[in-house]
């Protein structure tokens, strides 16, 4: 089961946000080979990405692989081209090899306070 976590984005600022991950018994999650994406659409339902952080585009970066930390980040000209208020998130790992298996780690909703000095 997924985690919660809310998330809060201010508008025109550089944001990163560190995460370690650990499993039930607080052992953190080797992320050797793996990748991680994640989407923010409007809600659950909705087919259109707000805005999209992997690995592969540097939203998402594995900082620290034995130790299971990793850190979302989006440039300041990304979070001022922010038009949205708010919608909802889950970011997931997918690991290494043929499978790839799938694994949603954390879940929630994602507002943007927005920015007044421009």
């Amino acid at each position: 089961m997924a985690a919660k976590l809310n998330l809060k984005i201010n508008q025109g600022e550089t944001y990163r946000h560190k995460l370690y991950l650990s499993d039930p018994s607080d052992v953190p999650i080797n992320l050797t080979g793996y990748t991680a994406r994640m989407h923010i659409r409007e809600n659950i339902k909705s087919e259109v990405v707000l805005l999209e952080l992997t690995t592969e585009n540097g939203g998402i970066i594995l900082s620290d692989l034995l130790g299971g930390e990793l850190s979302l980040y989006i440039s300041s000209t990304g979070t001022s081209a922010i038009t949205w208020a708010q919608g909802v998130y889950d970011l997931e790992v997918i690991a290494p090899g043929i499978d790839g298996d799938v694994t949603r780690l954390i879940e929630g909703n994602v507002a943007v306070s927005k920015e007044v000095t421009r």
